[in-house]
């Protein structure tokens, strides 16, 4: 072998074209390899989609799990009135009429419970004629003539209640009730709107400041106690 400079610079230019060709190499495996790894990430993802599918199918108790209070509550009251004949939907209709209006969480589904105890939701219909207390009431609600506002329209009379309840409760507790804590006062607000402000029988002309539950409060409570299973303060019940 030559140690010329013809031989010495073809070893050179040999070496230099097959390193060239390795990192050319190199480059063009390296996409390849991208992509193989990203259809092995995309199939794992779904294999381990396919086997959350499955897994909820065959336990269904799993999907449960997955709400939240909020919409764990949401559910049985919507399910509770409607088995009681609430319309579903009235029933979801009242609950977003409470979130607006503020009504405590410890007291949300009190208006499908009222319908409940009513009307039983006036056999599932959305308008309602039903009459009660010899004529006097009216509605879905069974609200009484003195309402200004149109009794069979479930949804005009909820809010016309929700009002007249916040009305008793930031106006005229605080002012004919002094002796009623700010715990209880939603409580006694129902008691007055549902029964008047003034005892009639016993104790006749004095204000209402206490006495029985409605029944529609009654009827959440019972409600209420399905869900004594998740410790959250939310769903506790009201304290009597």
């Amino acid at each position: 072998m030559r140690m010329g400079g013809t031989d010495v610079s073809r070893l050179q230019i040999r070496y230099r074209v097959a390193r060239i060709a390795r990192i050319l190499m190199q480059m063009l495996t390296m996409p390849k390899l991208l992509v193989v790894w990203a259809i092995f990430l995309c199939t794992l993802i779904a294999l381990d989609r396919c086997c959350k599918e499955r897994e909820a199918k065959a336990n269904p108790v799993r999907m449960v799990l997955i709400e939240t209070v909020e919409e764990r509550y949401d559910r049985i009251v919507i399910e509770s009135a409607s088995e009681c004949g609430v319309n579903p939907f009235l029933a979801r209709e009242y609950l977003n009429i409470e979130e607006l209006a503020g009504v405590p969480l410890q007291y949300r589904g009190m208006l499908a419970a009222k319908a409940c105890t009513e009307t039983r939701g006036c056999g599932g219909g959305w308008k309602c004629d039903m009459q009660g207390d010899a004529g006097a009431a009216l509605g879905t609600l069974q609200l009484h003539n003195h309402w200004n506002v149109d009794r069979t329209n479930p949804i005009a009379s909820a809010y016309a209640y929700l009002a007249a309840i916040w009305k008793s409760h930031d106006y005229w507790i605080p002012r004919k009730c002094r002796k009623v804590p700010q715990s209880k006062r939603y409580e006694v607000a129902q008691m007055r709107v549902n029964r008047g402000p003034k005892w009639r029988l016993v104790n006749a002309g004095e204000q209402r400041c206490g006495g029985l539950l409605p029944a529609s409060h009654r009827k959440l409570d019972t409600w209420r106690l399905e869900m004594t299973w998740l410790d959250h303060p939310s769903v506790k019940r009201a304290t009597r």
